[in-house]
């Protein structure tokens, strides 16, 4: 399953004691696009409070977009290819510093974006909208969504655009982690936490094909993957 969402969103303040405030920073989704006519935000962490985010997000070109921003800039990577609506896939932000960050859209990396962008006071992250405004809402569905206070390096990235779910790639990194399957509400894996829905998103879209298996921690086990 998947949250479907037409505007409907969930966002959570981020605990005490959660280790997830800025670069390096990974984060990871599926994603189903009803149209690309606007920009849609489908992840984000960000400031409650202002336009500091960190984000992936659909731009009204058809392209993927993964996005710094620190105040009124913004600086971003983009996909080596477009997305399709209609279709699944899967988008992947690579945050290795404050002047490197990839978009990885079905496991392919676009250009290496490497102007500086600092976002600070993280305390909030996001499915379906922006973290701090609610705005750019998603319009289709979202699953499997993973936030990693680490950069996953591409063998790590091919192996969730293969289907892997998130708590079996890095998951000694892994700090949140929305299968989005639980049609009572938004479950995060790693703390037993329910979040609030906004609006009123439907858990009934058809999930990609989602690989289960033992946790993958080590390149040396990645590449050892059947078919991989």
């Amino acid at each position: 399953m998947a949250m479907g969402c037409d505007g409907d969103y969930f966002r959570k303040s981020l605990p005490l004691g959660v280790s997830l405030s800025g670069v390096p920073l990974t984060i990871a989704a599926w994603f189903y696009a009803d149209d690309d006519t606007s920009n849609k935000v489908f992840a984000a962490l960000g400031n409650s409070s202002t336009t500091h985010t960190f984000m992936l997000r659909l731009n009204s070109s058809g392209v993927f977009h993964v996005v710094a921003r620190s105040g009124t800039w913004a600086q971003g990577s983009y996909s080596a290819s477009d997305h399709q609506t209609g279709v699944w896939h899967h988008g992947c932000g690579v945050f290795g510093s404050n002047t490197s960050r990839y978009a990885y859209l079905d496991g392919v990396a676009g250009g290496e974006n490497t102007t500086s962008s600092t976002p600070a006071g993280m305390d909030r992250i996001a499915v379906g909208t922006r973290a701090s405004t609610g705005t750019e809402h998603m319009d289709g569905a979202v699953a499997q969504v993973g936030f990693w206070n680490a950069a996953l390096d591409a063998s790590e990235v091919a192996a969730l655009a293969k289907g892997y779910t998130p708590d079996q790639v890095r998951p000694d990194s892994l700090v949140f982690y929305y299968p989005l399957d639980n049609p009572a509400g938004s479950h995060d894996i790693m703390d037993s936490d329910t979040t609030t829905d906004t609006g009123s998103p439907v858990y009934t879209f058809v999930n990609p094909n989602i690989i289960q298996g033992k946790p993958l921690t080590a390149r040396a086990n990645l590449t050892r993957l059947p078919g991989f």
